[in-house]
């Protein structure tokens, strides 16, 4: 396994050094953070991540990534599934655009769900890949494409929600939110009276195998359909949801976190667990690799051991590199160092976990993050906005948090949190200290370290080399509660956003003295005065100096 990861390494760092961005390109940069989906393609194993598509090439134990800069026409992929007819990878996005990814590496798209204008939810659910066509389940019916002309054929709206979707002879079976509901593909099938019910059961997952139709149900394990009265008997029942039910070769697969079942071509149970949770699994016979979904640790391989029964490791933590998660709220670059952080201000984003990613000479890394920094302050390490590295010292670094306060590292580990118990910092509520808001992090050329605190009376702070805090009496925008971007501009002067409530910037002329405030200037702009003498306000998001000392917003 060692040998096998070593060449991925290699492979991978040969590739980024090959296909390095020049001046005018484009180069993507996504995490690779969670990987759901995986189908096995004759040598390769393609997997979706995070919304997007990597390839492990078992002859040269090489990684391909697969984003919108080289070749697809999307993102934020929902569903794949390789058709061996076509010899092609059939892609889904959550915006029901479809790609299809030869072996050649082509990609021809299919935008004629997303573009088409209709009230019922067009997602797709599920891709199941017959010879000629390739059918899918979306939210309001069946949809039959022709991958190779490059065009969805026709459209069955059944005005149910479709789970998922297998076509067995000329009978196409749909398990829709009202039940499974079968249809004749010599039939005019676009004609709702030529649909039948087949049950009445909520069947979320589905599969032919050996002749027989299994249906995994909600909260109710595996079961048989009988073709003849619909009637559903139970194989492997269970309160559970199965994450994945696949056709693989000679043996049906299915299972949930890390139990691995199987029923094999003379209808016996096979049941396995393994030493990782699966989010999906595809069985090759030809080799005996069983190829699983590892969440946040890509592509896992194990090798079917016919004595024991059983499945044993054989590839781990395959995956392309990448940054730790697709969270991008601010960036800086210094001295040849990209500087990430993944919170926010609005939205869901308040509550990313903690995230602080750093990009340098083609490598990507990160501060600790998760429990350890948590217990810290004994509530969630989140939302981080902002973070600074020690001019003199680059293991050092300052994290700034909109719910904890501003932590500190070193070596990478999370050594201290310096909050409204034990700083100058003040809480956004007297009732909760995790409102405490640090952010907007900068050094200064005198080694100060220059931070806000959203909602403060005095709510721009420094903590001078010595370790002493300073809080300026910058009384315009006392109690601002969303201080959101800083920036030092080439004299030395502070300017900063104001985002939500009291729209603006502000900019502070310190004059070098941080502890003597009888010598500071202030400013705050909540409109502005454009060229033609007209006046405008706005919502501010971020801030920046050019080559010349212009002040871009």
């Amino acid at each position: 396994m060692k040998r096998i990861l070593s060449a991925i390494t290699a492979a991978i760092i040969f590739a980024a050094t090959a296909t390095a961005a020049i001046i005018g390109e484009w180069k993507a940069y996504p995490a690779y953070d969670n990987t759901t989906k995986v189908a096995i393609a004759g040598h390769r194993i393609y997997a979706a991540s995070s919304g997007f598509i990597y390839c492990y090439d078992q002859t040269d134990n090489s990684v391909a990534a697969f984003n919108k800069v080289n070749g697809l026409n999307d993102y934020n992929v929902s569903a794949i599934s390789y058709s061996s007819h076509r010899q092609a990878l059939v892609i889904a996005y959550a915006n029901s655009n479809i790609d299809v990814l030869t072996n050649d590496g082509h990609v021809i798209n299919i935008p004629d769900l997303k573009l088409k204008t209709m009230s019922q939810d067009k997602t797709i659910n599920a891709i199941y890949n017959a010879d000629k066509y390739s059918y899918i389940a979306t939210g309001f019916g069946v949809c039959a494409v022709d991958i190779s002309r490059g065009e969805i054929y026709e459209s069955y709206n059944i005005d149910a929600n479709t789970y998922d979707v297998v076509l067995e002879g000329y009978t196409l079976y749909a398990a829709t939110e009202n039940g499974i509901m079968t249809g004749d593909i010599r039939k005019n099938l676009l004609d709702k009276s030529n649909w039948e019910m087949l049950c009445r059961d909520k069947v979320q997952q589905m599969a032919f195998f050996n002749g027989m139709l299994y249906c995994s149900m909600e909260n109710g394990g595996l079961h048989k359909c009988d073709l003849s009265t619909g009637r559903l008997e139970p194989v492997n029942a269970a309160a559970t949801t199965y994450s994945y039910l696949n056709v693989c070769d000679d043996r049906l697969l299915f299972g949930i976190g890390n139990q691995v079942n199987m029923i094999t071509e003379n209808g016996g149970i096979i049941k396995t667990t393994i030493d990782t949770e699966l989010q999906d699994a595809e069985f090759s016979a030809s080799d005996g690799l069983l190829w699983g979904a590892v969440s946040d640790k890509g592509l896992y391989a194990y090798r079917w051991d016919a004595e024991t029964s059983g499945f044993a490791l054989n590839a781990s933590e395959i995956r392309p590199d990448g940054p730790l998660r697709n969270y991008f709220y601010d960036m800086k670059f210094e001295n040849g160092k990209l500087f990430i952080v993944g919170g926010g201000f609005d939205g869901v984003k308040i509550y990313n976990p903690g995230t602080v990613m750093f990009y340098q000479d083609g490598e990507w890394s990160t501060l600790q993050d998760g429990d350890p920094v948590s217990q810290l302050g004994g509530y969630t390490y989140m939302n981080v906005v902002s973070v600074a590295q020690d001019p003199t010292d680059e293991t050092h670094h300052f994290v700034g948090s909109a719910f904890g306060g501003l932590y500190e590292f070193k070596d990478g580990i999370a050594v201290n949190l310096y909050s409204c118990d034990n700083s100058p910092l003040e809480s956004a509520s007297q009732n909760n200290r995790q409102l405490t808001r640090a952010g907007a992090l900068n050094y200064d050329r005198y080694n100060n370290l220059w931070l806000t605190n959203s909602s403060g009376t005095e709510p721009i702070k420094a903590i001078k080399p010595d370790g002493t805090w300073v809080s300026l009496p910058f009384m315009e925008i006392s109690g601002f509660p969303t201080l959101d971007k800083m920036i030092i501009d080439s004299r030395g002067w502070l300017w900063g956003t104001s985002r939500f409530s009291e729209e603006g910037i502000y900019c502070i002329d310190y004059n070098g003295t941080v502890d003597n405030f009888s010598d500071d200037r202030y400013a705050f702009l909540g409109t502005y005065i454009n060229q033609d003498g007209a006046s405008t306000s706005a919502r501010t998001y971020d801030i920046c100096e050019d080559r010349d000392g212009d002040i871009w917003i």
